[in-house]
C-alpha cells in the first residue's frame, strides 16, 4: 500500500515500463505526470494520524485508516481516498508512542528551532512496516475522508479545541471522544478518477433514510440546481456510520450507501475491512 493519488504501484517490470511511459506521454495525467519519480515500494499498512498543535503544546486525535486504491480488495489506481474509518485498532500505546518520539516531538521541536513554531492541523501519512512506523508524507490540514469521521467523533467542541490552538492554549485543555466508532464510505462519479463525468441527479430514499440513526452524509463533488442535487464528478458524497462498534458503524453506513441514487455511482464494498477482525 502507498499513498497518493497519482501513483502507480508496478506489479512488474513490465508493469512499472508501461505505467512510465503512459505518464511521460500524457495519456495518464497529462502535464502532470511528464516528470517521474521512482520510491521503493513499502510492503505494511498505512494509518493517517492528526496532530492539533498550538506551536508549543499538541494534541493527538485517534489514528484513522484511509482506503487509497479505487477497488475492492485495494487494486485499481490509488485516489483521494474511498473511504476511512477510525478509531483504527491496528495501532496500540506502543506504536503510538513511537510515533510520538520519533516523529512528532522532533518535527514540532525541529520548527521551533527554524523558527517557525507550528500552529494548526498537522497531518502524518504512516506506513506501517513490520510494527515501525515510516513517514510517507506530511499535510497542514485536516484529511478527507479522515476528517468526516473524526469530527462525529469528538466529545469536546471542536470549536474550543481550535481556538485553544490558535491562542496557545491547549495545555489546559482536556480533549475527550466519544468510545464510538466511525465509518465514511465515498460514493465516486462513474469516471472517477480517470477522467470527467456527466452531471448526474442524485436521489435519496428519505422515507428510509429517516429511520436510519447515526448516520448522515457530506457532500462535495456536487450542485444544486432548480431544486434538485446534482453529482458533479469526482467523489461526490460521503455515508456515514457510527456505532458502538467497528461493525456496527459499517452496517449504517453501508445501509446510507443503500439509499443514494445517481447514475454511475460506484464505491468500495470493503471498507474498514483490516480491522474487522480486532472488532469488539
Amino acid at each position: 500500500m502507498c499513498a497518493g493519488k497519482g501513483v502507480i504501484i508496478a506489479q512488474s517490470k513490465e508493469e512499472a515500463k508501461e505505467a512510465v511511459a503512459d505518464m511521460l506521454s500524457g495519456k495518464s495525467f497529462g502535464d502532470a505526470g511528464l516528470g517521474v519519480v521512482v520510491e521503493e515500494f513499502l510492503d505494511g499498512y498505512e494509518l493517517s494520524l492528526f496532530v492539533v498543535c498550538d506551536g508549543i503544546d499538541y494534541k493527538i486525535l485517534p489514528a484513522a485508516q484511509d482506503h487509497k486504491r479505487l477497488k475492492d480488495n485495494d487494486i485499481g489506481p490509488n485516489t483521494g481516498g474511498m473511504g476511512a474509518y477510525a478509531p483504527t485498532p491496528l495501532i496500540d500505546d506502543e506504536l503510538y508512542k513511537k510515533v510520538e518520539e520519533r516523529v512528532v516531538k522532533p518535527t514540532l521541536i525541529g520548527m521551533q528551532k527554524e523558527g517557525a513554531p507550528f500552529e494548526g492541523v498537522l497531518f502524518i501519512g504512516l506506513m506501517i512496516v513490520k510494527n515501525e512506523p515510516i513517514v510517507l508524507e506530511y499535510n497542514v490540514r485536516f484529511g478527507d475522508p479522515e476528517c468526516e469521521i473524526l469530527m462525529p467523533l469528538l466529545k469536546t467542541p471542536a470549536s474550543e479545541l481550535f481556538y485553544k490552538a490558535a491562542t496557545q492554549n491547549l495545555k489546559n485543555l482536556t480533549i475527550e471522544f466519544y468510545d464510538k466508532y466511525a465509518i465514511a464510505v465515498v460514493m465516486a462519479s462513474e469516471n472517477y478518477p480517470y477522467g470527467n463525468s456527466k452531471p448526474a441527479e442524485i436521489i435519496i430514499d428519505k422515507n428510509v433514510l429517516d429511520g436510519l440513526e447515526n448516520t448522515h452524509i457530506s457532500y462535495a463533488g456536487v450542485s444544486l440546481e432548480d431544486g434538485k442535487l446534482y453529482a458533479t464528478g469526482g467523489r461526490v458524497l460521503l455515508c456515514i456510520g457510527v456505532g458502538e462498534s467497528i461493525q456496527e458503524a459499517r452496517e449504517r453506513a453501508y445501509l446510507l450507501c443503500g439509499q443514494v441514487h445517481f447514475a454511475g455511482k460506484h464505491f468500495r464494498s470493503d471498507i474498514a475491512y483490516q480491522a474487522l477482525k480486532y472488532d469488539k
